[in-house]
């Protein structure tokens, strides 16, 4: 229990470091002043036993893992399915405009034809 109390403190201090922002100094530290039967306290300033400096990420910085093998194969069927569906509608987009080319061509064979029988 006493781990999830120290996460939920932690997480706290973290949200309470993103809510100050540029009112905390970029350098300023925060401490972690550990007593004997209590849970860890969290302060901007040096305990009175010496504390130890919490070293945080800055809060801009989004650490992206690397791919694992599955996700890289389902990226990479994705990718090729979508391709595969622009390669499709691309061809029937040609299709489309071929008959319609043949209609036009039709349409105006026939009104020579037409024209020429007067």
């Amino acid at each position: 229990m006493r781990t999830a109390d120290h996460r939920h403190r932690l997480r706290a201090l973290a949200l309470a470091a993103a809510a100050l922002g540029p009112a905390v100094a970029a350098d300023a530290a925060i401490y972690r002043c550990d007593a004997a039967n209590s849970a860890p306290r969290f302060s901007q300033f040096p305990c009175p036993n010496g504390g130890t400096p919490v070293v945080l990420d800055p809060l801009d910085t989004v650490v992206i893992p690397p791919l694992s093998d599955a996700e890289r194969h389902l990226l990479e069927e994705l990718e090729r399915q979508q391709r595969a569906g622009r390669e499709a509608a691309a061809q029937e987009r040609a299709r489309a405009a071929r008959e319609a080319a043949e209609r036009r061509d039709e349409r105006r064979a026939a009104c020579e034809a037409a024209r020429t029988a007067q």
